[in-house]
C-alpha cells in the first residue's frame, strides 16, 4: 500500500513537471546532472529501482542500477560513486556482506552506504556493518531525499 502511494507520488511529480519529464526522456538525459553527485543503488527489486533512480534523477542526481552485488568492491571503484544505497536482500551474498567488504576495502570504506530493507532490525545491522545510515522501506520520497542530500552535502 505504502510503496502504491510512493509510485503515485512519483507520477504526481512527473505531471506537475512533465515537459521536463518527458523532454528528459525524450533528448536521453539531456537534462544538466550533477555528475559529481553520482548515487550507485543495488536492489534485486526492479521496480523499487526504476522509482528510486527517477525520484533521484529528476533531483539532477547521476545514478547508476545493479541489481546484483557481484564484485562489489571492483564495480564501486571503477565508478566511484559519491553515496551508495544498498538493499539487505540483493543477490548473491546480500547486501550486509557487500557492506561489510565495501567497509573494509581501503579504496571504497569512504564512500557512504545506506542500507535500505524493510527489515526490522535495520538500525541495529546498520551498526553491525559500518553502514552510514540506513532507511527503511517503504521508504518516504522525503526522507530518501533528505537522506541523500545529508550525505552528498558532506562529500
Amino acid at each position: 500500500m505504502v510503496f502504491n502511494l510512493l509510485i503515485c507520488r512519483v507520477f504526481k511529480h512527473k505531471l506537475r513537471h512533465g515537459f521536463s519529464y518527458i523532454f528528459y526522456r525524450l533528448t536521453g538525459g539531456i537534462v544538466k546532472k550533477d555528475n559529481e553527485k553520482m548515487i550507485l543503488i543495488y536492489d534485486d527489486d526492479e521496480s523499487v529501482l526504476e522509482v528510486t533512480k527517477t525520484i533521484l534523477e529528476m533531483k539532477g542526481y547521476s545514478v547508476v542500477t545493479m541489481n546484483s552485488c557481484d564484485h562489489v568492491v571492483e564495480k564501486v571503484e571503477e565508478m566511484q560513486p559519491k553515496l551508495i544505497l544498498m538493499d539487505l536482500g540483493i543477490p548473491p551474498r546480500g547486501g550486509r556482506n557487500a557492506t561489510e567488504e565495501l567497509k573494509h576495502d581501503p579504496h571504497t570504506k569512504e564512500i557512504p552506504v545506506i542500507l535500505f530493507s524493510a527489515a526490522a532490525d535495520l538500525s541495529e545491522l546498520s551498526s553491525d556493518t559500518e553502514a552510514d545510515d540506513y532507511l527503511h522501506k517503504p521508504f518516504n520520497i522525503t526522507d530518501l531525499e533528505d537522506k541523500v542530500e545529508k550525505y552528498l552535502k558532506a562529500s
